[in-house]
């Protein structure tokens, strides 16, 4: 098989994979795989010291896991060594966020016994003032990390200026996902055609490039869901741009990508049959715990009849 024919068998490939809530997904791939670049290129507050565990156990033994969790130093906004946390929203908060991030907060706390301050970054305009909640008959504050336009069409412009001949800092390169993460609805498909073309020429470290290259294949079949032929287009276009070092690499791990995804088919359609399995034993228990509650009444019944 040549490589055109690798390509496009790999394009299609892509074209079959889904992925919930790509944006969401997308920034806690990004961070996590490079926090303290990201921490800078994102604006997180704070001078970054080290990323936390983001998962929380709450006292009913549920868990819940954070989006971000870093432990940052002094700047012009944090006055001393905290803990922060950022949650990625696409809607406000208000809707089910609020208890979670709380819960967050107190974890944090009691984890560093260090002061912690919640932020959420999003793209939603009117999210611009701190604002305090209720959680808990407790009151606490969230303060936005807000991307505006003008925010987008800056880091754009830097990577429109990069020097091709030089290989990109992570720093910079976070612009990929930042841009395409927060790209605004109305402008978001003129935008991200020009990333891609930027991917395409810019000069980067293998698995960086794979990773900016993984978080805009997820980002091209969200912004051109409808359009089959354009997100055709622009998925061959920066996989063909790949090094033979790199579309190999690529290849096994879209191989490994594939086989984990059938895994958690598999996994998924067992904990159906587990779930549904369970509910067919309730409704029994719950059908033979009515049976005997009738026979008892019964046996109530004859009782009383007898004792006349």
């Amino acid at each position: 098989m040549n490589r055109n024919d690798e390509i496009e068998e790999m394009v299609e490939s892509m074209m079959r994979e889904t992925t919930h809530n790509p944006r969401d997904y997308c920034f806690n791939y990004i961070v996590s795989r490079y926090p303290k670049a990201a921490h800078e290129s994102f604006g997180f507050p704070g001078k970054f010291i080290k990323s936390l565990d983001r998962t929380v156990y709450k006292e009913d033994g549920s868990k819940l896991e954070l989006d971000i969790a870093e432990l940052v130093g002094k700047d012009g906004f944090i006055t001393q060594k905290s803990t922060i946390n950022v949650e990625h929203q696409t809607t406000p908060i208000e809707y089910g966020k609020i208890d979670p991030i709380y819960d967050y907060k107190i974890h944090l706390i009691h984890q560093n016994n260090l002061p912690s301050i919640s932020f959420v970054m999003t793209s939603i305009e009117h999210e611009q003032e701190m604002k305090c909640y209720t959680s808990q008959n407790n009151v606490f504050n969230v303060y936005p990390i807000v991307v505006k336009e003008k925010d987008i069409y800056e880091k754009l412009n830097i990577l429109r200026n990069i020097d091709n001949t030089i290989e990109i800092s992570q720093r910079k390169a976070m612009y990929f996902p930042y841009i395409a993460v927060f790209v605004k609805y109305n402008i978001d498909k003129k935008i991200l055609e020009e990333l891609c073309h930027i991917f395409t020429q810019v000069k980067m470290d293998t698995y960086l490039r794979l990773d900016i290259h993984h978080i805009l294949k997820i980002m091209i079949k969200e912004i051109f869901k409808g359009n089959k032929q354009k997100t055709k287009e622009l998925l061959t276009m920066i996989t063909r741009k790949l090094t033979e070092k790199e579309f190999c690499e690529l290849t096994r791990e879209e191989q490994f990508k594939a086989d984990i995804a059938r895994k958690n088919e598999i996994i998924e359609n067992r904990d159906y049959m587990m779930a549904k399995k369970d509910k067919m034993l309730y409704e029994k228990e719950k059908m033979l715990d009515e049976k005997d509650e009738e026979i008892k009444k019964l046996q109530q019944q004859i009782i009383l009849q007898n004792s006349k």
